[in-house]
């Protein structure tokens, strides 16, 4: 988990810490939970080695290095405040390309959509780039789905308040999208129909197995084949 934590002098490290904690408490006996702060210099080394690298996010500028890596490295994305606007601007000033493009992102949505909440959504490129985000609550997600996020979106309450049921929810799914896109994806799109009252039980199962016949040779197929 990548956070501002302790001995950062950063307001968020008691809440990065207490993200920490959490976590090793959920995920004891089935996934060793980590807190990374600084970023290492060896850090692409140590990604290599990790299934799943969960990101705290929120609008400091020391978040600068954690957004940089989320952007070259999906992951679950934890974030802690709507507007990255000061991290998109540190990014601007240091003219790295992710700043630029979160900056352009960002307006554009804003210029198509009106009484958003932030009015600008600097979020929009570290939600679209990840593979699942956690919010503190179902307005924000709502706000998410106003800019037309497509990333997985769970609400849990911030780590301080202990509760670890959203984040268990949000890890395990996120996983298992990180290590079978397909077969997370072919639970999704059964559960959309479902929900969208298409057809029957039987006439689910038969797009299903279609779905998840066509799901298969694409996941079997050898690299640049027809």
């Amino acid at each position: 988990m990548f956070g501002p934590l302790p001995p950062s002098r950063s307001s968020l490290a008691r809440s990065a810490r207490a993200l920490v904690r959490l976590l090793k408490r959920t995920l004891r006996g089935r996934h060793h939970v980590r807190g990374m702060w600084p970023v290492p210099e060896s850090v692409e080394v140590m990604l290599a080695t990790v299934d799943l690298p969960v990101y705290f996010m929120a609008n400091a500028p020391e978040e600068r290095e954690i957004y940089q890596l989320s952007m070259e490295h999906p992951g679950l994305v934890v974030l802690g405040d709507r507007s990255l606007e000061r991290v998109i601007q540190v990014l601007v000033r240091a003219r790295d390309p992710i700043g630029f493009a979160g900056r352009r992102e960002a307006e554009r949505l804003a210029e198509r959509l009106t009484d958003l909440d932030p009015d600008v959504p600097w979020s929009a490129q570290a939600v679209r780039r990840a593979r699942g985000v956690i919010v503190h609550s179902e307005e924000h997600r709502r706000d998410l789905e106003r800019i037309g996020c497509r990333t997985p979106v769970y609400v849990a309450p911030p780590p301080a308040a202990g509760d670890p049921a959203g984040y268990e929810r949000a890890v395990e799914a996120t996983l298992r999208l990180v290590l079978d896109p397909a077969e997370w994806t072919l639970g999704r799109w059964a559960a959309a129909l479902a929900e969208a009252g298409v057809g029957g039980p039987g006439l689910r199962e038969g797009y299903g197995v279609r779905y998840a016949a066509a799901l298969e040779e694409i996941r079997t197929s050898p690299a640049g084949a027809p």
